[in-house]
């Protein structure tokens, strides 16, 4: 099982947070990021006076997302309910991700925000229990992603959160992570995002499938997913546990 490797995680923080430095402008070495990663510098108390705080948060996120991970498929493995995400859960990785709490207002019971994430986060997880191939699931994220980025809960946070919690939903279903290591690919993903949110905002969900740019954007992560997955996982699948 991929989610007990240590290797596994850590080399997909390496990816995953290289993309994040190349993306927001950060000099960093890949030699760099490997110590800042499997030697766990990020959990430094002097962390921040070597590193982006972005970065520190973004590895304390993922540490987050695997416990959760881990936790889930522990559970499910010894026969208990398929893990969910919660919208508490996603509350808690805010707070480890955002540490200034500047959006936790959109976590309030109650209020509209709140609603609103509960029903998009619960429609993709609804869907983890008969989803069985990789295009169903990004799909099924895509449906949501649109949904979440309409609302922008969290302001500038609210896409790297986002896709924080759908590197999770990844794991969970054992498929490649979603990681785009190219700048201008991660770039052209963002923009599509963002289209799609404007053309498809008065469009019924059932009707999504029918925007070409729709089916492009989920394209994109399916291809990101098994090329992910041809490079860093392969020669993993067969190892032992």
């Amino acid at each position: 099982m991929l989610y007990l490797m240590e290797k596994y995680w850590l080399d997909f923080y390496v990816e995953y947070i290289l993309a994040t430095a190349y993306f927001r402008g950060i000099n960093l070495s890949k030699d760099e990021l490997d110590e800042f990663v499997f030697d766990k510098e990020y959990l430094n108390d002097d962390a921040d006076q070597v590193y982006e705080d972005v970065l520190i948060n973004t590895a304390k996120a993922l540490d987050y997302i695997r416990y959760i991970v881990a936790k889930g498929l522990d559970n499910f493995h010894a026969g208990g309910e398929y893990p969910v995400i919660s919208t508490e859960n996603f509350k808690e990785l805010y707070c480890i991700y955002e540490p200034t709490l500047k959006y936790i207002n959109s976590f309030d019971e109650g209020s509209e925000t709140r609603k609103k994430l509960d029903e998009t986060i619960g429609y993709v997880l609804s869907h983890l229990y008969s989803v069985k191939e990789l295009r169903a699931l990004c799909e099924n994220i895509s449906y949501s992603l649109v949904d979440y980025l309409s609302l922008m809960p969290f302001g500038e946070y609210s896409l790297e959160l986002a896709w924080i919690l759908v590197q999770g939903i990844m794991a969970f279903k054992g498929y490649g992570f979603i990681v785009f290591p190219d700048v201008d690919d991660l770039n052209e993903n963002i923009k599509l995002s963002l289209e799609l949110v404007q053309e498809l905002k008065d469009v019924s969900k059932t009707e999504y499938g029918k925007n070409n740019k729709f089916n492009a954007f989920v394209n994109q992560l399916v291809d990101a997913s098994e090329t992910y997955h041809n490079k860093n996982l392969t020669h993993l699948s067969g190892k032992k546990d």
